[in-house]
């Protein structure tokens, strides 16, 4: 009778697994799998980074152009913000 293993997480019999090892084939088919998985998971990563970066340099380039207008209209930022707290 076959029972749950939960070291290699399949079926097994006292005597060893049921199933036979793969073959050459599904061997080298689990590889390239893996292989492109591993490519996917990094041109993700890559394209987190890219976003995230360009996120934070927009926002230090707005942040310019906002404290560029408050200074124009002779407002300190910090002013500002307190200002906008208290009403």
């Amino acid at each position: 009778m076959a029972t749950w293993n939960r070291i290699s997480l399949g079926l097994v019999e006292k005597d060893g697994p049921i199933s036979e090892p793969p073959n050459r084939r599904a061997r080298r088919a689990r590889r390239w799998l893996e292989r492109v998985l591993i490519l996917v998971g990094a041109l993700c990563l890559g394209y987190y980074l890219y976003v995230y970066g360009e996120a934070r340099l927009y926002q230090s380039f707005e942040d310019q152009q906002l404290d560029a207008i408050l200074v124009a209209h002779g407002r300190d930022r910090g002013a500002v913000l307190v200002a906008q707290r208290r009403g």
